[in-house]
């Protein structure tokens, strides 16, 4: 469930950031568009992450 909500704050984010994205100027803009794929990069960092916690936190 954790996972589930992280993934979609995240995806929230993105959204939030290209909305913003089409309403600054084309300077700010590139920089926001050169961020938005290492942002990509930290979601995906993060579900893996959070993948192994919980196998490693399982105990039996």
């Amino acid at each position: 469930m954790t996972n589930l909500a992280f993934v979609g704050f995240c995806f929230y984010v993105l959204i939030s950031a290209r909305k913003w994205k089409n309403q600054v100027g084309s300077g700010i803009s590139n920089i926001v568009s050169k961020l938005m794929p290492e942002m990509k990069t930290k979601i995906l960092e993060g579900q893996s992450i959070t993948d192994t916690n919980k196998i490693v936190g399982e105990h039996s």
